[in-house]
């Protein structure tokens, strides 16, 4: 079991399977209405030219993926691939069945710096008649042992209500899940050196990957796109022990 939160690095989509109201350059944005549909089931990819920057971890978020359907992922100095850096083929996912879209997560063994990293999805006979995929996550993972006894999974329901002649009604909005993780025995070297380039890096106006824990028993329903909802910190434990409290916010 780990903890793992990932920033999106910036990316361009040198070429994908789109359609043309629905690109692969959505998948840029953290907005949920906003995705990234193929252009049916055949030859379903994208290939996405990075920033150059490290990645040891590539995600598909809220994904109508399938538990049969397969992802395979590369990584090349080439946009065709040639001697990859990496060639990884994953199910799109396994246990407990998602309710609000699936998520595939791919680890590195190590960091790399492809300039060019390929997706491609098989997922034959898709009710849809095409793949959608709301969020792409390529980039550094942070990585623990994971979250402390206590944390806190809240499901927030924004609707507005409003009462007229003795009924109520509502402006109906979706239900965003939230977490409240306190990530304790944090090294000092790791915090000043990983820890806080990453919190400082998102604020609270990026969106990240938060998988509370990478079993993947439950982690269909506790992984969540989110944004820090208010100042994370950290508190020295020990001389060189520091505990890190975030409350994140699914976007």
């Amino acid at each position: 079991m780990a903890t793992v939160l990932c920033a999106p690095q910036s990316f361009s989509v040198n070429a994908s399977s789109e359609q043309a109201t629905a690109p692969a350059s959505n998948a840029l944005t953290p907005f949920p209405g906003v995705v990234w549909r193929s252009n049916g089931l055949s030859t379903v990819y994208v290939t996405l030219a990075t920033s150059g920057a490290p990645i040891d971890l590539i995600a598909l978020a809220g994904s109508n993926l399938r538990s049969t359907d397969t992802v395979r992922v590369r990584g090349s100095s080439a946009a065709a691939m040639t001697s990859p850096v990496f060639d990884v083929t994953v199910s799109a996912w396994s246990g407990t069945a998602p309710n609000r879209g699936a998520t595939t997560l791919i680890q590195l063994a190590s960091a790399v710096t492809p300039a060019f990293v390929r997706i491609d999805i098989t997922s034959t006979g898709n009710p849809v008649g095409y793949v959608e995929v709301q969020r792409l996550v390529v980039g550094k993972k942070v990585v623990c042992d994971g979250v402390d006894i206590g944390c806190e999974h809240g499901l927030e329901d924004q609707s507005q209500s409003e009462d007229i002649l003795g009924s109520t009604v509502f402006d109906e909005f979706r239900v965003r899940d939230s977490w409240k993780a306190t990530i304790s025995n944090v090294k000092e070297t790791d915090y000043w050196t990983i820890w806080v380039p990453f919190l400082r890096g998102i604020g609270k106006t990026r969106d990240f990957l938060f998988v509370p824990e990478t079993d993947p028993a439950f982690l269909q329903n506790q992984a969540i796109m989110g944004r820090i909802t208010s100042n994370a910190k950290g508190s020295y434990r020990s001389s060189d022990l520091l505990l890190v409290d975030l409350n994140i916010l699914q976007v």
